[in-house]
């Protein structure tokens, strides 16, 4: 059983393409605890553990990546690049947390995961492979494209032994109004104002996309919690060949 989550993001000079592996210009590291993702409610936890880092790539940032994350070369300039000070800070940061750890990253399989890895490979560095991981993205679509949500919440209704339980169950299935339909795709925004109704905010900064996936997977409680033990993997399974 899961633990910790630790809610992951990147901010990189570009995509992955057949030839090029981007590289990091921003890491986020948030961890939250299971409990925290099951019994917190409408907020963000109160505790939460912040790793939060710029790093400067090397490598020139195009104009169109820095009007979308607000990171260049000229106020990177005095930052450090990727190299064994991050790697030991991220170490640290992960065995301060109670195991087992599973890092949540949206789209990461195909994205973030791989990323760390490469830039951890150039310093001569790997992970565990205690370190868990799921995609989120994974996860979200598992939720929305199934009728099990709905169907469970009309059973509880319908299976209640009594008035004050048909009352819980009733204000749950209002809390999740959200699975009565799909979002319009599966963007993290969309997927975030679906769930919650609103605008989220700090889109496209790295700690603004892990505290988006943190309130919408608490929204998604125990069903977060069940998927993630699942399904997890370890995070190493993700280097790219």
């Amino acid at each position: 059983m899961i633990r910790t989550f630790i809610f992951f993001d990147l901010e990189t000079t570009g995509l992955i393409t057949k030839n090029c592996m981007p590289k990091v210009t921003e890491l986020s590291l948030i961890a939250v605890s299971r409990t925290a993702v099951c019994n917190t409610k409408d907020f963000l936890p109160r505790v939460l553990q912040k790793l939060i880092l710029p790093i400067h790539p090397n490598l020139n940032i195009s104009k169109e990546i820095e009007t979308l994350t607000g990171l260049s070369n000229e106020n990177l300039c005095e930052i450090q690049h990727f190299n064994c000070d991050v790697y030991n800070l991220i170490i640290n940061f992960i065995n301060r947390q109670k195991a087992p750890t599973c890092f949540v990253a949206y789209n990461g399989n195909n994205f973030d995961y791989p990323i760390l890895l490469s830039e951890l490979k150039t310093i001569d560095k790997s992970f565990s492979e205690n370190i868990l991981s799921i995609d989120m993205l994974q996860l979200i679509k598992d939720f929305f494209l199934r009728e099990e949500p709905i169907k469970k919440m009309n059973n509880q209704i319908n299976n209640s032994c009594n008035i004050e339980d048909r009352k819980r169950s009733i204000n749950a299935r209002r809390k999740l109004d959200f699975t009565n339909s799909q979002p319009i795709n599966f963007k993290l925004t969309n997927v975030y104002k679906h769930i919650l109704g609103a605008e989220p905010e700090n889109a496209h900064s790295a700690e603004g996309d892990c505290l988006i996936m943190i309130r919408c997977a608490i929204q998604l409680g125990n069903f977060f919690v069940d998927w993630a033990d699942s399904n997890a993997i370890p995070l190493i399974n993700h280097i790219s060949k």
